[in-house]
């Protein structure tokens, strides 16, 4: 059997430039590695567990996010779109899950516009630039199916007439 020794480690935010520092349990002060700002190890851990809970949802979430990517890329569209129901019904600020909505075919143009415009409401600035360019795209090419809906309606719209047209040409020809 071998001794193992139980380490309880707590993280805590950087004051100086926001980067994890991790503490063992015991300890009263921290140095951050980056800035090198020293900080007192707060007695209530409190804070520090609940930045690892927020570490570990964030895990979750990146993870359901990758989920959906692949559900998407794989055209299972409704499956995507369940996962990511899942993802905004627990952090309706959540960008990316917005962004991913606005690629599904399960929704209208107008609904995806929407998920679109409320992604690039939520990104973060460099993340904007993007969804809005995405946006741009999305726009481009509904109006090209549009275009193209509306020429092979009246393709068929003429193809009809003709056809009318010709069988009334032949019936009075005939007749006459």
């Amino acid at each position: 059997m071998s001794n193992t020794e139980r380490v309880i480690l707590y993280l805590m935010k950087c004051t100086g430039c926001g980067a994890n520092i991790v503490t063992r349990d015991g300890e009263t002060r921290a140095r951050c590695d980056y800035c090198g700002v020293v900080l007192k190890v707060p007695k209530d851990k409190g804070d520090a567990l609940a930045i690892i809970v927020r570490m570990l949802q964030d895990e979750e979430r990146d993870h359901q996010l990758a989920r959906a990517k692949k559900e998407v890329l794989a055209g299972r569209h409704s499956d995507a779109n369940a996962v990511l129901n899942d993802i905004i019904k627990k952090d309706p600020k959540n960008a990316r899950a917005y962004f991913y909505k606005s690629l599904l075919d399960v929704y209208p143009y107008r609904a995806q516009l929407g998920h679109i415009d409320r992604a690039i409401e939520l990104a973060t600035p460099d993340m904007k630039k993007i969804y809005t360019r995405e946006r741009k795209v999305l726009v481009k090419n509904h109006r090209r199916d549009r275009r193209k809906s509306w020429a092979l309606n009246l393709a068929v719209v003429l193809g009809l007439i003709f056809l009318i047209g010709g069988g009334v040409f032949l019936t009075l020809y005939y007749l006459f």
